[in-house]
This record gives C-alpha cells, structure tokens and sequence, in this order.
C-alpha cells in the first residue's frame, strides 16, 4: 500500500536538500511520535551518505518497535531538484520504500513529497494508517522548521552537533568500560551528563548508567545519589530549574551549578552558553 503527501516549503530546494541529507533532520521531523537510535554505525555522521544505516526504532522515543534497515541512495531529478531513497525495511515491515522529491517552484520556495510503499503482511493496513499519519506529522513539522529559516537551520545544526558529541561521550565510556577503566568511565559520564541536562531523556540515561556503574563498583552514598538524581531531574526539566553544568555525580550537590567545559559550550543552546559562570 501506497502513500503520496506533499507540501509547499519557504526555503529553495537547495536548502531543503541540505537538510534532508542529515540524520538530526529524521529525528527533529520525527519526534515525538518516532525516534532512531543508531545501531550500525553507532553514531551516525551529520550527513548521511549512501550506505545501509541499522537503526531502533522507538514510538514516543520510549516503546521499542523493532529494529530498521535505513537504505540510502540519491538520484536525478528534473527541473534542480532533488530525490532521494530509503529502500528500508525492518521488524515492523518488510518493506518501507520511500522517495522524496525536492521540486523548486517560481516563488523561490519548494515542493516536498514524501512517497512511501509499505509491506507488513497481514499488518499492512495498520501499518499503512500509521504512515499516512506520521508522514502528515513529518511535514508539518518539515514547515515549522522551514519557517524559520536560517534561524531554524542553524538550530538544527547545532543540534546535530549537540547529538553526536554526546554519543561520542558515551561511547568513550563503553570503550573505558571494556578495558575496566574507572577514572575514565566517570570522566565520560559526567561529560555526558553535562551534554544531557537540556533533555529528560538522555539526562535520565546519564544518571541510569551512573547508577549501572556504581552498583557494579559497590558503591553506597553514590548509589543512593544516583537514585535521588533520577526522581529529581524530570522534576527539574519540568520547573526549568536545571543546575547547569553540575556534573551528576553524589559527591557534589544535586542543586549546584558548576563551569561547563569549554570545549562542550559550543555544542549548548546560546541562553545556557551565555550564562555566567558560578564562581
């Protein structure tokens, strides 16, 4: 079964196409009915080239739907325009073929099409109704974006950035883990920690592998910590009452601010970079 949306965006096809061409853009568009968690490659890079990408996919960004096949390939297209294809496939569908067509209009704005086969066997109306509406959430997210402008390309930039230097946190931590490194397992998570203050989700992860880490060391005070630490940070993102910079570990108040790393200040939304450091 078949579905064909399109929508008219404010930005050049070559702007869009740009934007397309990077994972932060699948999980902004998507969010919050779907997110991707890379698999293979375990970070994915800021743009994505033609290749085969594993990923899990989760509804709401919490509930595991599977594992995807993520299958990119570019092609020609009339008029400076822009395709490309996800001939993808996965647990949920064996077959999740989509095209999108970038088309440049005389306005100096674009069309955006989104065509998308699906096969799940027996599952396939289902799964059909769910892509109709998740694709229709797509693009009304693809114009919130574009409304923006640069504004909201820069955003997405950062973004992109924020994500895949927290990933690399956290893969120098599993990489510390393996050799048994503590010193350096905490280091990364504390980093991390940082990184993740501005989401509840990854702010959750980070404060659950420090707890993972702790119990595995025998840790009491800090099991405790890490405990409280995962009451208190939904609370926390949902007062706007964040400690910035607070590196997440009990050693340390759970309400203090501290100086955020220069070399993560660059990858943080401005309003957080630009508050003054606590003395």
């Amino acid at each position: 079964m078949r579905v064909r949306l399109s929508t008219k965006l404010p930005i050049t096809a070559d702007e869009a196409a740009a934007l397309v061409a990077t994972p932060a853009l699948l999980n902004h568009i998507a969010a919050p009915l779907l997110r991707f968690m890379a698999l293979d490659p375990t970070v994915l890079p800021e743009v994505r080239a033609e290749r085969r990408y594993h990923v899990r996919v989760l509804l709401g960004g919490v509930l595991p739907l599977g594992r995807q096949w993520i299958d990119i390939s570019r092609h020609d297209a009339q008029d400076g325009g822009f395709r490309m294809r996800d001939n993808g496939s996965g647990d949920l569908a064996r077959r999740w073929d989509h095209w999108i067509t970038i088309t440049p209009d005389n306005a100096g704005g674009c069309t955006y099409t989104d065509d998308v086969e699906v096969d799940a066997g027996l599952l396939t109306p289902f799964v059909w109704s769910f892509a109709r509406l998740f694709y229709a959430h797509r693009q009304r997210r693809w114009r919130a974006l574009a409304a923006k402008g640069s504004v909201g390309a820069n955003e997405l930039a950062r973004r992109a950035a924020w994500h895949l230097r927290l990933n690399v946190e956290l893969a120098a931590f599993r990489a510390a883990r393996e050799r048994g490194d503590v010193l350096s397992q905490w280091q990364s998570l504390e980093r991390a920690h940082i990184l993740s203050q501005i989401e509840v989700r990854p702010h959750l992860h980070a404060h659950w592998l420090m707890l993972g880490l702790s119990v595995r060391l025998g840790g009491g005070w800090e099991n405790i910590g890490q405990l409280v630490r995962l009451v208190l940070a939904p609370l926390g993102s949902l007062s706007g009452r964040i400690p910035w910079g607070n590196t997440g570990r009990s050693t340390v108040s759970a309400f203090t601010p501290m100086p955020i790393p220069a070399d993560l200040r660059d990858v943080l939304p401005p309003t957080i970079v630009k508050l003054p450091d606590p003395l």
